[in-house]
């Protein structure tokens, strides 16, 4: 690497390199708080190696969190705020709009269990939001179409209930199967009643 390059690197607030892999980023740019940008494949490459620290390559700013530990503070959220719920403590301790926010954040990067629970929050009316059952249904079709087994469920149902959606057996037993195949006891269940009889 000579001078012009490693200029070229600390320069890349206002241009298309990725300062990591030093290739062109293309169609898949990943622009961090600081306005560094980097391939999203090399910004999740950089989380996943333990000891490493957290922050941006060029300026040492620390990354913003993942997904998965965007979804890992959103269920500590929510399991906080059930308690406070089960033991009636007032609620105003725990932001319910942060734990949908991070779920939805989270969903949104692709990690697919925060995209399943995002879609059981709006299909359950969840996290102080109105019910949408299109988007749910979205949200639940991209986890399960990852082969995610409890959407693959969700599904299921939602088709054998014709949860807004027109009733239709052969896409619920799709759905079903799929998450039977992976041993998930709920699909096995569910999958066996429609058998029995006769759907």
């Amino acid at each position: 690497m000579n001078l012009q390059d490693i200029n070229d690197v600390n320069d890349t607030k206002n241009q298309n390199i990725c300062a990591i892999c030093l290739n062109s980023i293309g169609k898949e740019p990943c622009c961090l708080p600081c306005e560094h940008t980097f391939h999203a494949h090399c910004i999740t490459s950089l989380r996943s190696y333990q000891g490493l620290s957290q922050v941006c390559p060029l300026c040492r700013t620390d990354l913003p969190p993942g997904p998965k530990e965007a979804y890992m503070r959103a269920q500590f959220l929510l399991a906080k705020l059930n308690f406070q719920l089960s033991s009636n403590i007032p609620e105003t301790q725990v932001k319910i709009d942060e734990i949908f926010s991070l779920t939805q954040g989270s969903a949104e990067e692709g990690f697919v269990m925060a995209q399943h629970a995002l879609g059981v929050m709006l299909f359950d009316n969840e996290a102080g939001r109105n019910q949408d059952i299109v988007k749910a249904r979205e949200w639940l079709v991209r986890a399960a179409s990852q082969g995610y087994a409890p959407s693959q469920v969700w599904l299921g149902g939602i088709f054998r209930n014709g949860d807004g959606v027109d009733k239709n057996e052969r896409e619920a037993f799709k759905w079903y199967r799929k998450a039977a195949k992976q041993g998930n006891g709920n699909a096995q269940f569910s999958l066996g009643a429609m058998l029995e009889i006769g759907r």
